[in-house]
């Protein structure tokens, strides 16, 4: 007895059949079916394009006289239970929406063949999801997987600490050399942030501030992705950021009004530097005691839980398969 096979057909949701291969040749001539339709004998284990099925066996001898297709999925013809899982659909393009093709053996494409779109690293090795996640800057649509987020992450902090190391080495020096030029004189705010001794410190701060926001802007875009991976919306990371911002404007606001009231004139007349430095770490302490009362310190609470929600959520595996933001790289078919 011929070997019988099932096919699925454009909505690759139902299995159709069984019928042999002479069978399966003749719907093919008659255009019923594709070389690409997929089809799995009974019992085997996986699902195999039609083609490449007819390229290892020889069946046109059967074409000139072809025999009467069956009826599909009739009381003679039942739905094997040894038939594999059906394929999913890979999913469409989070920028264009077309449906997307496999990539070389069963993974995402690198990129999307409608609209060029980048989907994927092309290898998975960890600098080349670094330079992915660094590439997708102003990225909101689509995924990012744990590795992605989490070698990224790591790349940006080894990045921030020797210019952090810099910026506070540059300050500490210059600010010394400044007030040891200035000793036993009263010197204000403005006229010790504006002397020239001061200004290496400010190049640097202000090259680490900008290294600062370009991170920002690459974790944020990344973080939307990583939430999408996991089946869900960015708008959970846009309320953790709100809660931030009005924790830090408070605190800074507060932290403002505090150092306004501080004679600092007096401060920086002091001739004893172990003194001076003594009565600067006194106001920092009283500083952050303000910043931390009240709404400060309910604002600062709300903040550090929607924080801890957003590093559990970064934790998570990705969702199997594609959802409503796109296709999965690791788990492409599910």
């Amino acid at each position: 007895m011929d070997k019988r096979y099932f096919y699925l057909g454009a909505d690759r949701t139902t299995p159709k059949g069984p019928h042999t291969l002479p069978e399966l040749s003749g719907m093919l001539l008659r255009g019923e079916i594709t070389p690409a339709t997929e089809v799995a004998a009974e019992g085997d284990s996986r699902w195999l394009a039609l083609g490449s099925l007819l390229m290892q066996s020889p069946v046109n001898q059967y074409a000139p006289n072809l025999p009467p297709i069956p009826g599909e999925n009739t009381p003679g013809a039942s739905i094997s239970p040894f038939l594999p899982p059906l394929p999913q659909k890979i999913g469409s393009c989070p920028a264009c929406k077309q449906e997307l093709p496999d990539g070389e053996s069963g993974q995402l494409p690198t990129e999307c063949p409608h609209c060029g779109f980048r989907l994927r690293p092309a290898n998975d090795t960890t600098w080349q999801y670094i330079r992915f996640g660094l590439s997708r800057l102003f990225t909101w649509r689509g995924r990012a997987t744990r590795k992605e987020y989490w070698s990224t992450w790591f790349a940006l902090l080894i990045g921030t600490l020797p210019l952090l190391f810099l910026s506070f080495l540059t300050f500490t020096v210059c600010t010394a050399i400044s007030l040891s030029k200035h000793t036993g004189t009263a010197l204000t705010a403005a006229e010790w942030a504006s002397d020239i001794t001061m200004l290496p410190a400010w190049i640097t701060i202000g090259i680490f501030l900008i290294y600062e926001l370009w991170t920002a802007i690459v974790l944020i875009s990344m973080t939307v992705r990583r939430l999408h991976d996991i089946g869900r919306s960015g708008w959970i990371f846009l309320a953790a950021c709100i809660a931030s911002i009005m924790w830090q404007a408070y605190y800074y606001y507060k932290i403002a009004i505090s150092i306004a009231a501080v004679n600092w004139k007096l401060i920086f007349a002091i001739e004893d530097t172990i003194s001076r430095n003594e009565r600067i770490k006194e106001i920092t302490t009283d500083l952050n005691m303000v910043a931390y009362e009240g709404w400060g310190a309910a604002l600062y609470l709300i903040n550090m839980a929607l924080g801890l929600l957003i590093f559990v959520l970064m934790l998570m595996d990705s969702e199997r398969g594609a959802n409503k933001y796109g296709p999965s790289s690791k788990y492409p078919h599910g």
